[in-house]
């Protein structure tokens, strides 16, 4: 539950027509369409998430160098390797 009483919900949305036959649909959640993106319904809710997250994870890196650099490290190499 968000201040006010408002209520933060995300959901998913198929981009592609709905014509796409690998399309499948579950609850008003596209599962396994190619084209998805996530819709807001609160968008300043989200993108206050994302820098609560971004602020955490230098809060990390500040407090923890060493290791914050072997994941990033990590994280490369996992990408980089597929």
């Amino acid at each position: 539950m968000l201040p006010g009483g408002m209520v933060g919900r995300r959901r998913c949305v198929s981009i592609a027509s709905d014509t796409n036959s690998h399309a499948k649909y579950k609850r008003g959640a596209v599962t396994r369409s190619p084209l998805v993106r996530l819709e807001s319904e609160l968008l300043q809710v989200f993108q206050n998430s994302i820098k609560q997250l971004q602020c955490c994870n230098n809060e990390f890196e500040d407090k923890n160098g060493d290791i914050h650099q072997a994941h990033t490290r990590l994280l490369w190499f996992r990408s980089t390797a597929s």
